[in-house]
């Protein structure tokens, strides 16, 4: 009678082969649809947020919020005005270097006497205040009329008529750089001695958690 043994250890062989084979198209498959499936979910949670994020009454709550921060923070330091900033992006040069920008979003003055700015304070280069940008690595940086590298930080101090201001680096998770918190004095020259630094902590966190949660 023939051997078919070798038949048999063949075809065993193939079996598990191919079985092998259907479960690793399975297991492919399955992490396929999984990967589809987790990425609808995560474009429809983006479209969400920035559904959220474009609503008017978002909006207005956030400035709303904004405002009342760069308030407190005024009336703490006893100082002219206050500004909150946010940076911003969406263009690059040909090179792929960024265009990076800056805005005012919220802003509090001592009294209706002092000059208000946000609207002239839109789109700024961050490209013009190089030396600014290299002190705020410290966390915060002292700035005087006619004293600062940058020439356009001496122009805005003249005309808006301050004399110092401090700039706070505002951050956000895993030290994001979100915008900065300037509060600002048209008399006097003031140092960290004349400011409360863990209060001024805590006006920067406040400042960076607006910023920062949508």
């Amino acid at each position: 009678m023939p051997d078919f043994s070798l038949l048999h250890t063949l075809a065993d062989g193939f079996q598990k082969k191919l079985g092998d084979l259907v479960a690793g198209a399975i297991w492919v498959g399955a992490g396929l649809a999984s990967k589809y499936v987790w990425d609808i979910i995560t474009q429809w949670r983006v479209s969400r947020r920035q559904a959220k994020q474009s609503h008017p009454l978002y909006l207005a709550d956030k400035q709303i919020s904004l405002d009342i921060a760069a308030d407190r923070a005024c009336v703490w330091a006893g100082a002219a005005h206050v500004s909150i900033y946010q940076f911003s992006n969406g263009q690059y040069f040909t090179n792929g270097d960024s265009i990076q920008k800056i805005s005012m979003v919220g802003e509090a003055t001592e009294s209706n006497l002092v000059g208000r700015w946000r609207l002239a304070s839109q789109n700024l280069p961050t490209s013009a205040f190089p030396y600014l940008m290299r002190a705020l690595q410290a966390g915060h940086t002292w700035l005087y009329r006619d004293e600062c590298e940058d020439y356009e930080l001496n122009r805005l101090l003249r005309e808006r008529g301050y004399a110092s201001a401090v700039a706070v680096l505002l951050q956000g998770q895993k030290g994001t750089w979100l915008g900065l918190l300037i509060v600002s004095w048209g008399e006097g020259y003031f140092t960290d001695a004349h400011l409360n630094l863990r209060l001024l902590e805590n006006h920067r966190r406040a400042c960076a958690y607006i910023l920062a949660n949508p």
